[in-house]
């Protein structure tokens, strides 16, 4: 361990005439991370839970004493509330600091809320390295919630304490000059205040910054686990490459942990090691997260809605039919302002970003192509038939006297071959030729209309299935030759304000009639099931036409 830590001193050395102090300062702690996480997941855990308890404690003794000079000295909201004006009496009136720029809760800026976050779970790092592994919990069920809140309510005292605090005590002009180390700053505030010793506020101001040290080491130990289950998952659906999850002798995924690590240093040379933009995409880089867990979240409800989970979330509503949190619509609210106001203020830093992501598109873009060929081409093959096989809605000629038939799943040949009979029967006794006949389906199988031009000689296109299969091969048994036989899928749309299949079908059919502005046509639908009550109101529902209401069976 002695001699890898000195040769990785040793590179430090070599780098330190490139690169700034603080990144070298870096190598040593990552180091020992990279160790630590190739012995296993469960020491990496240990530390973090350790890291935080101990930060916990520290912060917890500062909060308290924090609260303990209030009650001594009271408290003053305006400062909070407006923060400080030109005119702050506290200020000096020599003083050199632009007063002007310190903002109250009711001026606060998105990208110092984003910041202010940030900081915040980074303090529950511990809790957060537990989270990623539940399958270490001995009851999921139990203890996820009691970790959800645990964390939140950590969140909301530790973060909302040190705000108002560095508020309250700390005089406009250590907010001004120590902006970068605002909790170092209340530190030695607090520790001087009790005890009437500045050396008691340097001590814990050092205290306060050793465990800063150590969060920020926490955070990377957590990044290379979360990263770890990331990339696994990746890799065994095949978008990285599966040599990456081959385990040492101790069972850690080592070879992970090095590409993470190749990943830090690709990061380093886009940003010339400049720790100012390396800040600015840490800010950027964590909203996205956040932002796209909060994405992910909905999406899972849209999708995954079924499947049973260890903990819901409460407070949910409705939306196109998806009960999604009320927090999840808040934090994409937030998060979205926030990195729009966080772009605006540190555009010149995000621009450098550009040429990093798009290495990082092309690179996964190639291992989608090198691992994944087969199914993309399969997937392109299926779109291109798909669209080969369907027709534009357009070639469904409005001004051409049509016959729509709605069908189902009963005696369809028997309604199409009605409509057939119909429009052959309407040409002879009117004089004006019939041309179309439209077969009308609503169906689960498709999320947006696709019309197809039947045949007999049609091959049964992609994307079908169940029902619609058999639907369309009738059809083209029955294909006429003297007219242009369509089939138009529509999504299935059923709303809670539907009573039925049945009506959500007819409000679909009257939903196409208007988007395709059917004139003098006649539609024509299956009785059976129908009431005549039904029948009446769709007939007053599409304008233009002649409803023909035909019996399925004999009885």
């Amino acid at each position: 361990m002695a001699l890898r830590q000195g040769l990785i001193a040793f590179v430090a050395l070599l780098f330190s005439a490139v690169v700034p102090d603080m990144i070298v300062a870096t190598f040593a702690p990552i180091g020992l991370l990279l160790r630590l996480n190739n012995l296993g997941l469960k020491p990496s855990v240990r530390v973090s839970k350790a890291i935080f308890l101990v930060n916990l404690l520290i912060i917890g003794v500062t909060i308290v004493a924090g609260y303990v000079c209030l009650a001594l000295q009271g408290v003053d909201w305006t400062s909070v509330w407006s923060g400080y004006g030109r005119a702050a009496p506290a200020v000096p009136l020599d003083a050199t600091f632009d007063i002007g720029i310190i903002p109250g809760l009711a001026m606060i800026s998105a990208p110092i809320l984003l910041a202010g976050v940030g900081n915040g779970v980074l303090s529950a790092t511990g809790v957060e390295t537990v989270m990623n592994i539940p399958e270490e919990l001995e009851n999921p069920q139990r203890d996820v919630p009691k970790i959800y809140w645990a964390m939140l309510l950590t969140l909301l005292v530790v973060g909302g304490s040190l705000a108002l605090q560095v508020f309250l005590l700390l005089p406009p002009e250590v907010l001004l000059s120590r902006s970068g180390d605002l909790v170092g700053a209340l530190g030695y505030h607090v520790g001087t205040s009790l005890t009437g010793f500045s050396g008691v506020g340097g001590a814990w101001q050092a205290a306060l910054v050793a465990s800063a040290a150590l969060m920020l080491i926490g955070a990377v130990n957590a990044g290379l686990a979360g990263s770890r289950g990331l990339w696994l998952a990746m890799t065994r659906d095949n978008l990285l490459p599966r040599a990456l999850i081959t385990p040492n002798e101790r069972g850690a995924l080592a070879r992970l942990h090095w590409l993470l690590l190749a990943a830090a240093l690709l990061l380093g040379t886009q940003s010339d090691w400049n720790p100012l933009s390396l800040d600015r995409w840490h800010k950027a880089m964590f909203g996205l997260v956040m932002f796209s867990g909060m994405a992910a979240f909905i999406l899972l409800r849209k999708f995954k809605g079924e499947e049973r989970r260890v903990y819901t979330a409460p407070w949910n509503i409705s939306l196109l039919g998806t009960r999604v949190p009320v927090a999840a619509f808040l934090g994409v609210s937030a998060l979205s302002y926030a990195l729009l106001s966080l772009w605006a203020a540190s555009s010149s830093h995000l621009e450098e970003l550009r040429t990093l992501v798009w290495v990082v598109l092309v690179l996964v873009g190639t291992v989608v192509l090198v691992y994944n060929h087969r199914p993309l081409i399969r997937g392109g093959y299926r779109y291109v038939r798909r669209v080969l096989e369907t027709v534009e809605s357009t070639v469904i000629d409005p001004q051409q006297r049509t016959v729509v038939v709605a069908v189902g799943g009963v005696r369809v040949g028997r309604l199409v071959s009605k409509a057939i009979d119909l429009a052959h029967q309407q040409s002879r006794t009117t004089g004006i030729p019939y041309r179309q006949v439209v077969v009308f389906h609503m169906t689960k199988g498709v999320r947006s209309e696709f019309v197809y031009r039947i045949t007999q000689d049609s091959i049964r296109p992609e994307g079908i299935e169940g029902t619609t299969v058999r639907i369309f091969t009738e059809l083209t048994e029955i294909a006429p030759k003297d007219l242009d036989l369509y089939l138009a899928l529509v999504p299935h749309k059923q709303t809670p304000q539907h009573k039925s299949v049945l009506h959500a079908a007819f409000d679909a059919l009257v939903r196409f009639h208007e988007a395709h502005s059917f004139k003098g046509h006649m539609t024509m639908i299956g009785t059976y099931g129908v009431k005549p009550a039904d029948i009446e109101e769709l007939q007053t529902r599409l304008k233009d036409t002649t409803l023909v209401p035909v019996p399925l069976f004999d009885d």
